[in-house]
């Protein structure tokens, strides 16, 4: 069986780009048969953003700053060009928790739930500088039982090893539809270390009944009205892309709409 070996961690030079995962499939109700698929793990995929060339947002990261200590899981949710991925690593660079700080970036192929897990494992790793995880540690199964979800994420957040103060997962939605997913993100919250707290980036809400959470005081909520960048931060906006403009023809969001990066720099 071939394994992911580790990674130059300061660089995110993979050694080896693939990784196969034992899985179980029965040939006969009396006969299990154990069989290896096979991943590409992709290094972008647990790398954390850059934020050159953006605006300081102190009021957002004065909200997100809060919300993590309030709660174990914050959620930042808003559509597409908002500045969801780029608070969050705005944040990361500012609080310098750069060294202790997990990212996971989704993708469409994380649908399936040990591509999933695979790379969750390798950005925690990355966190700890230390070996991948995963590959010969975990059975996972392609439709895993809550069990067995527990006890991946204890495996990996619970390791004597682990330093992940924050982990980010950003693109969450592109797994909502996903058969384990709803009970994954109940279990993934209980299961956080008490001095690790969880931020997950999406497009939309997630589904189920997500109020049980924040009833619960477990899961915070920055919404979309809270990303909309106000008069000065499209001022500064303008500003930093080079558009010269009077203060008279800045033009603030309108009731429940974006201000998109089109209109921001038009004139430029």
């Amino acid at each position: 069986m071939a394994i992911l070996h580790f990674f130059d961690v300061e660089g995110y030079e993979w050694e080896s780009a693939d990784c196969y995962v034992p899985t179980r499939r029965c040939a006969s109700e009396s006969e299990t048969i154990a069989e290896t698929t096979h991943f590409h793990l992709f290094k972008e995929k647990i790398r954390m953003p850059q934020t050159a060339e953006t605006i300081h947002r102190p009021r957002l990261i004065a909200v997100l700053d809060r919300t993590l200590a309030t709660f174990p899981a914050t959620a930042i949710i808003g559509r597409a060009g908002t500045g969801k991925t780029t608070l969050a690593a705005e944040y990361i660079a500012r609080s310098g928790k750069q060294s202790h700080s997990a990212w996971m970036e989704v993708g469409p192929t994380e649908f399936n739930w040990q591509s999933f897990a695979l790379h969750l494992a390798a950005s925690v790793a990355a966190t700890n500088r230390a070996d991948c995880l995963l590959p010969a540690a975990f059975n996972l199964s392609p439709e895993p039982l809550p069990d067995e979800i527990e006890t991946f994420l204890s495996s990996i957040l619970h390791n004597d090893q682990c330093l992940t103060r924050l982990l980010i997962i950003d693109n969450l939605h592109y797994i909502f539809d996903a058969p384990w997913f709803c009970g994954f993100l109940p279990i993934l919250i209980a299961s956080l270390p008490q001095n690790c707290r969880l931020l997950l980036i999406s497009r939309s809400k997630p589904p189920g009944p997500i109020w049980r959470l924040r009833s619960k005081q477990l899961l915070g909520v920055i919404d979309e009205r809270r990303l909309l960048l106000s008069c000065s931060e499209i001022k500064a906006f303008r500003k930093l892309c080079g558009v010269n403009v009077p203060k008279k023809a800045v033009r603030c969001s309108g009731p429940d709409r974006i201000v998109k990066i089109s209109d921001l720099t038009s004139n430029r």
